[in-house]
């Protein structure tokens, strides 16, 4: 009993220690316009490991088809028969270099894959499956809940749990090796509000926005930036996949989460990388992953995988697609029937692999609600006088009748 005093003692001081050390630290949080949010500097030296068959002329053509809105770009980098250069004159990548391509990306081709059997079409390829937001407890938070009545709420991050839980099986009998980047509705950060609260004041400081935003920024930094920055220095650092399936379902403005708008509208779309806005291209990091990508071809990989899954997604749901507004700032079409959109997102920019960013079903129409209720089943059941596998199944099934059909054609 004697001890007991002084043990409280001493876990008060390290508890005193630990918010002054934190709070002290980011109190004096700076907040940088040239770089994005919770990033840091980015190693260009890094491109010079790339062994890359692409030339000036193919690099300006993906530069300009699928990466960038408008020309500012050319204020930040410029090209010639030589390389790639920075504003300072700098030779970022010299076209031709004799770098080893193994150094520079984890992930693999279809042709470097090759043919696989029958039996095991997905033998031995590496699938990591991202179910996108969190759900549980920041479901409200992450603004992905509803609910109407005493119906079952609809969220997000727990349906693209329940998608992926059951396609695992489904590709590990194919032969593939799956993994997760979450496999449970809780953060991967092991970070938190208010852990951001001091770059949010900062950030609004820094921005001259209105200080109310600041505990909405905070929130923002951790279930949105540094959620998706843990899980990809996860996906890049230990689990290295040939690609990544982030798995999402779409929505429209539904208005007051306990009374929502719900609407008719249905339909499917793809997003790949790319589509840097003029702010976007400005910052070092984001100007950096863009280079990467269209030097390791993962551009190429991601729209040859895209029209697959558009195949698939077609056969199972005959969803229509979906359509951004006309000379949209945010996206650029890739396929001519609108399916897949070019669109720089956190994570189809970090995840360093083809990325595969599906928005299938918009979870505030009606016809999608309905299924929701349903929940998961084996079989059909009626749904709006059509008999339907539950939309877990579907969304499934189409994921890996997708995979499959890419792998197995010649």
């Amino acid at each position: 009993m004697k001890g007991r005093p002084l043990v409280l003692v001493t876990l008060v001081i390290l508890m005193i220690a630990f918010v002054v050390r934190v709070f002290w630290k980011h109190e004096n949080a700076v907040y940088r316009t040239d770089i994005s949010e919770l990033s840091g500097d980015p190693d260009w030296s890094r491109l010079r490991q790339i062994n890359s068959s692409i030339d000036v002329a193919d690099f300006q053509q993906k530069l300009e088809q699928y990466f960038v809105v408008g020309d500012v770009w050319k204020e930040e980098l410029s090209l010639n028969t030589e390389g790639l250069f920075d504003t300072n004159n700098e030779l970022l990548y010299a076209f031709g270099n004799e770098g080893d391509a193994q150094k520079s990306r984890y992930w693999r081709t279809k042709e470097e894959i090759g043919k696989r059997s029958a039996e095991k079409p997905l033998d031995g390829i590496k699938i990591t499956l991202d179910p996108g937001h969190i759900g549980g407890k920041c479901a409200k938070m992450e603004e992905r809940w509803f609910q109407i009545g005493d119906s079952l709420p609809v969220m997000e991050g727990e349906m693209t749990l329940v998608v992926a839980q059951l396609i695992k099986p489904q590709l590990e009998a194919l032969g593939a090796i799956v993994s997760f980047t979450r496999d449970e509705n809780k953060p991967v950060t092991k970070m938190r509000t208010p852990h951001f609260r001091a770059l949010a004041k900062a950030k609004v400081k820094t921005l001259e926005l209105d200080p109310a935003l600041t505990e909405l920024y905070a929130d923002k930094m951790f279930y949105r930036t540094a959620e998706i920055r843990t899980r990809a220095a996860k996906v890049n650092l230990r689990l290295k996949p040939d690609m990544v399936i982030a798995l999402h379902f779409n929505a429209e403005a539904w208005g007051d989460p306990l009374d929502p708008q719900l609407t008719t509208n249905n339909h499917f779309h793809i997003l790949v990388n790319g589509a840097y806005t003029a702010g976007e291209v400005k910052k070092a990091d984001q100007r950096f992953e863009m280079v990467k990508r269209i030097l390791e071809g993962t551009i190429d990989e991601e729209i040859a995988l895209s029209h697959a899954f558009v195949e698939s997604f077609k056969r199972e749901t005959q969803l229509p697609p979906y359509q951004y507004e006309p000379n949209s700032t945010r996206a650029k079409p890739v396929d001519s029937e609108g399916y897949i959109w070019a669109r720089n997102l956190l994570a189809n920019r970090l995840f360093e692999c083809p990325t595969i960013f599906l928005e299938p079903y918009i979870m505030n129409s009606q016809p999608v609600f309905d299924r929701v209720q349903l929940g998961d089943y084996e079989g059909t059941k009626m749904v709006h006088g059509e008999m339907r596998k539950s939309i877990f199944r579907e969304y499934a099934d189409a994921v890996v009748g997708a995979l499959v059909d890419y792998y197995s054609a010649n």
